[in-house]
């Protein structure tokens, strides 16, 4: 109204930033509300946000001054870090991250991560100590490590967590950086293996409140399927915990008087949506895990039904839309990742009925990306319409 009628509203008045600052919540995949509450900035970078500097504390803390070591975090001695002296070893399965969530939801049914508390075993993790104070993160979290790589591709990834009194661990933010553009996106460059780099990592934007008595978690690792392609080789990272290295949080001051929300912030009473009749119940999301012990092949199938079955009343329209993503690899064998997206939309009316299948897939070797796309389209029984195609794109240290 502002801007398009020229009506004076007060909008201008108002503060230019409005944030949801999430309360912590015990690790769950699925969710029906989460609470928190909005806060307000007057601009960015806010005069309220300042940054507190974790460093990294060997064998396994993330320490808040000098002299103070962490806590140490859970490890899996089978698969994880190994310490020798100040250089600190990881090398993760490809084939075990489950736990990780979308890396960007919807707000579906399923839309968060898991409990984190195995992955942090098997990544190399550094604890705090127990946070004598509440603590509320407000925007990027940036991490600095020294690290090197023995194969010349390679990539980092990186998990901030919520670790709970009882050792439960949620999910705060992630972030990953490819190491061969550890210099810029423009001219990335083969790393030479075993030299040491000094990596900036910035986390996805975040304000979620830490409470009193938790402590934080900053995790590490070489792979992270199928959040991101694996590198071509298994690569194994080392990490030099040394100065002032690791986590720089972005802190908003405590106990602010936030202004009173405006009334017509608020949710608007939501339109009238047209009478429909569900053919195939609510909408529909399933994770599920299926392990080939023998052969080492895990794979992870995401099921969507976003719209199962329904009909539109007044019109007699009947709509479908479903999904399925498959991702599988085996382990130790980053070059067996498989990608595949299929989807399947029907729209009909009485004796018309139409539907598209759609199927991509997405695999790479050494070198090149591989994509292949096929689409059919059927009326009534008949397909009408079919076409298939691939391309091979290179990697160019992807």
């Amino acid at each position: 109204d502002h801007w398009l009628k020229g009506v004076e509203n007060g909008v201008m008045d108002e503060p230019k930033l409005r944030l949801y600052m999430q309360e912590a919540i015990r690790p769950q995949p699925s969710i029906d509300l989460r609470p928190g509450r909005f806060i307000a900035e007057d601009g960015w970078p806010s005069a309220n946000v300042s940054a507190r500097r974790y460093h990294l504390a060997a064998p396994s803390g993330l320490a808040d001054g000098p002299g103070d070591p962490g806590e140490a975090a859970p490890r899996d001695p089978g698969d994880g870090a190994a310490g020798d002296g100040q250089a600190l070893q990881v090398r993760v399965s490809e084939a075990v991250t489950v736990d990780a969530g979308p890396w960007c939801g919807w707000g579906g049914p399923i839309d968060y991560a898991a409990d984190q508390g195995a992955e942090d075993g098997r990544w190399l993790s550094f604890t705090s100590n127990v946070l004598d104070a509440p603590l509320e993160i407000l925007g990027f979290p940036e991490v600095s490590l020294e690290l090197s790589a023995d194969r010349p591709q390679a990539l980092v990834a990186v998990r901030l967590c919520d670790v709970w009194p009882d050792g439960a661990s949620t999910l705060i933010t992630r972030g990953i950086r490819n190491l061969t553009h550890r210099d810029g996106d423009e001219e990335p460059a083969a790393l030479v293996p075993g030299e040491r780099y000094l990596v900036e990592v910035r986390l996805n934007s975040i304000a979620y409140a830490v409470p009193a008595g938790h402590r934080l978690r900053l995790s590490v690792s070489p792979t992270y399927w199928p959040i991101v392609w694996p590198s071509p080789e298994p690569v194994t990272l080392t990490v030099f915990p040394v100065g002032r290295l690791g986590l720089e949080l972005p802190v908003r001051r405590p106990g602010l008087d936030d202004p009173a929300l405006p009334a017509h912030f608020s949710k608007p009473e939501a339109a009238p949506e047209p009478e429909h009749l569900n053919l195939g119940g609510a909408g529909e999301e399933e994770r599920n895990l299926f392990r080939d012990a023998k052969r080492g092949l895990v794979r992870m199938v995401y099921e969507t039904a976003h719209f199962p079955s329904m009909r539109l009343v007044d019109s007699g329209l009947e709509y479908e839309d479903r999904g399925v993503d498959t991702y599988e690899i085996v382990d130790g064998e980053p070059l067996s990742a498989l990608a595949t997206s299929e989807r399947r939309i029907a729209i009909c009316r009485e004796a018309w009925r139409t539907r598209v299948e759609t199927r991509s897939t997405l695999s790479a070797s050494a070198s090149e990306f591989h994509v292949t796309n096929a689409v059919d389209a059927y009326e009534g029984g008949s397909r009408v319409f079919a076409k298939t195609w691939s391309a091979s794109i290179p990697r160019d240290y992807g």
